[in-house]
């Protein structure tokens, strides 16, 4: 068994080590989401309030009568699902819309969003995990 300051070096290292990992995947995860929320197209602004985060189970839900035009709702909602990931946890994220023509306008069927939202948002995941590293 080790000694001295090793022993609690290597426990505290790993500690902090899940700690900023967990930091980064958050901040990584709400960047991206947050690219997609906004960058959907609002006309009624029941696309942009389709987007749900889930853990660990992917949700089928839809509310047809939810309507968030500046995506303030969704993004709030996608921070306090991410503050219940807990450290060295594996976790899997789900992010989902069920709103029966976001298809559509992920392929570019709106002139807002001709190139859509989520496949823009995810070329851009390793810059927002850069960036998300450097501040930890």
């Amino acid at each position: 068994m080790a000694k001295g300051p090793a022993k609690t070096i290597i426990p505290n290292f790993i500690k902090e080590t899940l700690k900023n990992i967990e930091l980064v995947e958050k901040k990584v995860s709400f960047e991206i989401f947050k690219r997609v929320v906004l960058r959907t197209p609002v006309k009624s602004g029941r696309a942009r309030g389709g987007w749900h985060i889930s853990i660990n189970k992917r949700e089928y839900f839809f509310d047809d009568d939810f309507v968030d035009k500046n995506g303030g709702t969704v993004l709030q909602t996608v921070l306090q699902v991410l503050n219940t990931l807990k450290p060295g946890k594996e976790s899997t994220i789900f992010f989902t819309n069920n709103v029966p023509y976001i298809l559509f306008l992920e392929d570019g069927d709106s002139t807002q969003a001709p190139r859509g939202m989520v496949r823009v948002s995810i070329t851009q995941f390793v810059n927002a995990v850069n960036r998300a590293a450097r501040t930890v």
